[in-house]
């Protein structure tokens, strides 16, 4: 039998030499963490300490590696569990556990392994709306408006052309932008994606591409019919004049159509 200090005694307590060969034997812990892999913002984590021999109670200990963070769990059992709630990136990091026995502290006790917790931040997918439903006319202006449902807000978002060369970024305090698109022309016709980007505690954060919306164009440029008038000045001189007018037309040929009138008889011909 032998005599060891305690904390709950200042006697101390009487223990056999099989007990004091247990509390010598220092044990690494072992250390698991789930989920495993990295995890979303908002999750809830838990690592678990554990020893395998049989140990009288005491406490574990949770720390990282970097950074003072210190957790202290008292436990009759041979294991306890840290339960991290709604993660963010201020806990990434990387953990380590140890076991002290209420009979003998030790600051030296052995350290188990490292487990890494890893923090991201999914963002969904926008969504994306426009103004106009159907075809746009010629010369309208469009607006198409992006939003996002997160609480990451703050951020920028991009409308970008599927196939073109339109590109415009802005930054929202809320969750949504709205883009215009003045006098739209055959060039701003086609599909258009929105994406949201934010930074989170230094770290720079990315949503998936909106689906697409289309932007069709119609009501094209006028087409003209060019109307022209040979003139006699008076019956007794052969003197002719050449009066011309122009008629917008939307439908038809892309090319003029010049009508000659003559005053005997009046004739039309395509040129």
């Amino acid at each position: 039998m032998h005599w060891i200090p305690s904390l709950h005694s200042p006697k101390g307590i009487c223990v056999s030499f099989q007990d004091q060969r247990k509390i010598i034997n220092k044990p690494k812990p072992r250390i698991s963490i789930s989920p495993s892999g990295q995890v979303t913002w908002g999750q809830n984590v838990a690592i678990t300490c554990s020893i395998t021999a049989d140990q009288l109670s005491g406490a574990f200990i949770f720390t990282k590696t970097s950074g003072s963070f210190s957790r202290r769990i008292t436990s009759s059992r041979n294991s306890a569990t840290l339960s991290i709630s709604n993660v963010n990136l201020d806990n990434e990091g990387s953990y380590q556990c140890q076991f002290q026995r209420d009979l003998i502290p030790d600051s030296n006790a052995p350290l188990s392994d490292s487990v890494r917790l890893s923090v991201t931040v999914n963002l969904p997918k926008p969504r994306i709306t426009k103004n106009i439903i159907g075809a746009v006319t010629w010369g309208q202006t469009v607006s198409i408006t992006c939003s996002i449902s997160t609480q990451h807000l703050g951020g920028t978002f991009t409308l970008q052309q599927s196939s073109g060369s339109f590109r415009k970024s802005q930054t929202s305090s809320t969750n949504s932008v709205t883009f215009n698109i003045p006098q739209v022309t055959f060039s701003n016709e086609g599909s258009y994606q929105c994406q949201y980007q934010t930074r989170v505690s230094g770290r720079d954060f990315r949503s998936p591409q909106s689906d697409p919306v289309r932007v069709s164009v119609t009501g094209k440029r006028q087409r003209y019919f060019l109307f022209c008038f040979l003139l006699t000045l008076n019956k007794s001189s052969v003197e002719t004049k050449l009066e011309c007018k122009v008629i917008p037309f939307l439908k038809g040929n892309t090319h003029y159509v010049i009508y000659l009138f003559f005053s005997d008889p009046p004739k039309a011909q395509h040129l």
